[in-house]
């Protein structure tokens, strides 16, 4: 039995894809904020070590303004420092398999007695370590 005369259907089209790969602990929200003048935030996180490893400023005058220096992973803060000294690094513990959102709260010395402290921020977000 010969079937003549049908025809296979066919169908043709596009599509485009579009992917992004970040790698492990890299930045993927640039640090932000007014204290990045008192703190550095890394460039990325320690996958290895699991750790986040900011920094306080290395010029000493503005280092003396600083009271203390309050780390958040999140909403939870992980690490305070009073009075630190320039230059100072502070290993914070990162947890593998989740992104990581890193907050600095620096608090100014006075410039008066008398005067409230004032408070600066800086932020950055991190790709999860795997």
């Amino acid at each position: 039995m010969e079937l003549q005369g049908i025809q296979t259907p066919s169908v043709s089209g596009a599509s485009t894809v579009h992917g992004t790969f970040a790698v492990p602990g890299s930045l993927t929200t640039p640090a932000s904020g007014k204290g990045l003048r008192y703190v550095t935030l890394p460039t990325s996180a320690t996958c290895a070590g699991h750790s986040l490893d900011p920094a306080v400023t290395t010029k000493g005058k503005r280092a003396g303004q600083i009271k203390q220096v309050a780390f958040f992973l999140g909403e939870v803060r992980v690490a305070k420092v009073k009075h630190p000294k320039k230059g100072k690094v502070v290993s914070l513990p990162v947890a593998a398999g989740a992104p990581t959102s890193l907050r600095a709260e620096v608090t100014l010395e006075p410039k008066a007695k008398g005067k409230k402290p004032k408070t600066v921020g800086a932020t950055a977000s991190y790709e999860a370590c795997a």
